[in-house]
C-alpha cells in the first residue's frame, strides 16, 4: 500500500533559511531518484515555514530514503533550524497526492512532534500545527527516470 509523508517545520529565523534551502534542495534530488518514490511537492512560505509531501510505493521505500543521505543530514541539523517540526507517515489508498489543505488535515490528525529542538516555539510546545496560508511557492517532484 502507498505510504504518504508530510511534514511542517518553522524556522527560527531568516537566518536559517539558506541552510535550510540547501538541505531541502539536495534532499528533494536524492528523493527524485530513490525507489518506490511516486510523487512529492515542496513549499517554502513566507513566514520561514517549509512544508513537504511525498508519495512512496510501500513504507520500506520511504524508511530506506529517510535515513540516508541528505534527508538523514537534514533530521541532524533540524533541531537548531527550527521552531516547529511536525510530520506524520500514513497508510494512502492512492497515487496521487492530496491538496495541502487535505494533507494539513492528515497531518493534524496524525501529526508527529520531534522532541529534538533545541529551542521550541509555542505552538511546538503547544502541540499546534498551524495551517498552510500561502502555498503559492510549491514545487512539484516527480521520479527521475
Amino acid at each position: 500500500m502507498p505510504l504518504l509523508t508530510l511534514q511542517r517545520m518553522t524556522l527560527h529565523g531568516p537566518e536559517q533559511l539558506v541552510r535550510a534551502l540547501q538541505i531541502t534542495y539536495t534532499s528533494c534530488m536524492e528523493c527524485m531518484e530513490a525507489e518506490g518514490f511516486i510523487a512529492g511537492k515542496v513549499c517554502g512560505e513566507p513566514t520561514h515555514v517549509l512544508w513537504t509531501m511525498t508519495l512512496w510505493d510501500n513504507g520500506e521505500n520511504a524508511k530506506k530514503y529517510v535515513y540516508r543521505g541528505a534527508h538523514m543530514e537534514g533530521v541532524k541539523e533540524q533541531a537548531a533550524l527550527s521552531k516547529e517540526a511536525v510530520n506524520c507517515h500514513v497508510d494512502y489508498d492512492s497515487t496521487e497526492l492530496p491538496s495541502w489543505d487535505e494533507g494539513y488535515e492528515i497531518l493534524r490528525r496524525n501529526a508527529l512532534f520531534t522532541d529534538r529542538l533545541e529551542n521550541p516555539g509555542e505552538n511546538h510546545i503547544n502541540r499546534i500545527v498551524i495551517p498552510p496560508a500561502d502555498m503559492t511557492m510549491t514545487f512539484h517532484l516527480s521520479p527521475k527516470q
